[in-house]
């Protein structure tokens, strides 16, 4: 059905074509051709006004149009605006996720009556990923440290890469939240203690200490410089089994992941492997940070670790078109609706 971003297929013979006004998804990179209309809340009410309304569906008055229970927008049976919700959700900026990862963000916002199969036949399609896809199999990992709480252990590792043309830096440091699998990455000319020391600075000045971190024995991070930031931090240093950099299972596949999604995006864009850095953070980071993950029951890593809404690109389409006026009671009301919201257990 959607081969190669949705190639169509040879008409039957004896077809008559007529002509129509369509929007054409190109083959190779939607989001990179000036003609891709983004889909838009506005569309999805007018095509909502020509479509016969399932039961299950009813007015929202915040959004304007109809949705399905829990104010997921209903998207009427339209296969190009179909198409074009999954390109939002997958390329680009969503960084290129497999199925299951492509179909939550949708189910997020949307619901339509259509397959899931068609979303895997889509994802499975593109060509990006398609030619950046690695086989491997991630190892069986043994015992390792994990948390069970935000910001209570944290993995950091290098990762080596094609030398920028732009910064010449080779290297990038993935540090990651154990529970939540929360992510940053920092650019760095050498793998050396300094930029790791500031790395870990720069994540306990933004969400607090972590007591508990987790890395190989490389002189970059097995050194008096961050034996001495550990001291004065109060914090216990543990390292990996040496010359097996997969002992760190939660890291190798970040990195896995972050190497396939930079691939596609460079491969979506056009640019050179050697341009990496510029799609590093808002791309790729944003990717692993806000999309919704199996290990965390269909939430972001982003919400798992500071209990923010995931923002993906389907956010620009799916709410509301502007701010919603309100006097200061409702304002307060709204306010401790979600401070409740933040107390209750995760199901």
């Amino acid at each position: 059905m959607l081969s190669r971003w949705g190639s169509p297929s040879s008409p039957p013979r004896g077809f008559t074509p007529s002509v129509k006004q369509v929007v054409v998804v190109p083959s190779i990179s939607p989001l990179m051709d000036d003609k891709f209309e983004w889909p838009t809340l506005q569309e999805i009410r007018d095509a909502q006004k020509t479509t016969e309304q399932p039961d299950l569906v009813a007015w929202s008055s915040e959004l304007e149009c109809l949705v399905f229970g829990d104010k997921r927008v209903w998207i009427p049976d339209s296969r190009d605006l179909f198409q074009r919700i999954c390109v939002v959700a997958h390329a680009g900026r969503s960084g290129h996720r497999g199925e299951r990862a492509t179909a939550a963000a949708i189910r997020d916002w949307s619901w339509w009556p259509i397959p899931a199969d068609d979303v895997s036949r889509f994802v499975r399609s593109c060509i990006h990923c398609v030619a950046t896809r690695n086989g491997r199999e991630p190892r069986p990992y043994g015992p390792a440290i994990h948390a069970t709480k935000p910001n209570e252990v944290i993995h950091f590792d290098y990762l080596t890469l094609p030398e920028d043309e732009d910064s010449h830096n080779k290297y990038v440091l993935v540090v990651k939240d154990d529970f939540s699998s929360f992510t940053e990455l920092y650019p760095a000319a050498d793998p050396d203690a300094s930029t790791c020391v500031d790395a870990l600075l720069q994540w306990f000045y933004r969400y607090g200490i972590v007591h508990q971190w987790v890395s190989d024995q490389g002189t970059h991070f097995k050194n008096e410089a961050i034996k001495k930031l550990a001291a004065n931090v109060g914090a216990n240093h543990h390292f990996t089994t040496a010359y097996c950099p997969w002992a760190n299972g939660t890291v190798e596949v970040v990195n896995r992941f972050l190497l396939k999604c930079m691939r596609a995006v460079l491969s979506e864009r056009q640019m050179s492997p050697s341009k990496w850095e510029s799609v590093l953070g808002i791309m790729v980071q944003a990717a692993l940070n806000q999309q919704p993950s199996d290990k965390l029951s269909g939430r972001a890593p982003v919400t798992a670790f500071m209990g923010l809404p995931a923002t993906t690109p389907l956010a620009a389409i799916f709410s509301a078109d502007s701010a919603i006026e309100m006097d200061e009671e409702t304002l307060r009301a709204k306010i401790l609706e979600h401070l409740a919201a933040l107390s209750r257990p995760c199901t």
